[in-house]
């Protein structure tokens, strides 16, 4: 799975979160599998976060969209969707879509992952 993410594709994301995925409960590396997932997760939000820099947000949302919400990362996914939205606003290029970003930006409190 670690060999499969490190290619950083949206493809092989995919692909070894199901490999990680179909490893059962039952397993004696169950536990080394969601502590991979959650790492991968973690890898995934900074592929994401390195596609808004570069101002490729359909590559950024379907990076989020395929990080599984069993991950451990819900609220860091929640907050990086917040980013997304707002990085959207600003690259309108008026006044009001720049307020509006920074208006969505307010909105993620002191006490949030990101």
């Amino acid at each position: 799975a670690k060999q499969l993410a490190n290619r950083g594709s949206v493809a092989a994301f995919t692909e070894a979160m199901e490999l990680l995925e179909s490893i059962s409960e039952d397993s004696v590396i169950y536990d080394t599998a969601q502590a991979t997932k959650k790492e991968l997760a973690v890898d995934m939000i900074k592929v994401a976060e390195n596609a808004l820099r570069r101002q490729r947000l359909s590559d950024a949302e379907r990076v989020l969209a395929i990080i599984p919400r069993n991950a451990g990362l819900n609220q860091e996914i929640a907050d990086f969707q917040v980013f997304v939205e707002a990085y959207q606003r600003a690259w309108s290029g008026d006044a009001l879509g720049m307020d509006s970003a920074i208006t969505r930006l307010q909105s993620i409190s002191q006490d949030r992952p990101l």
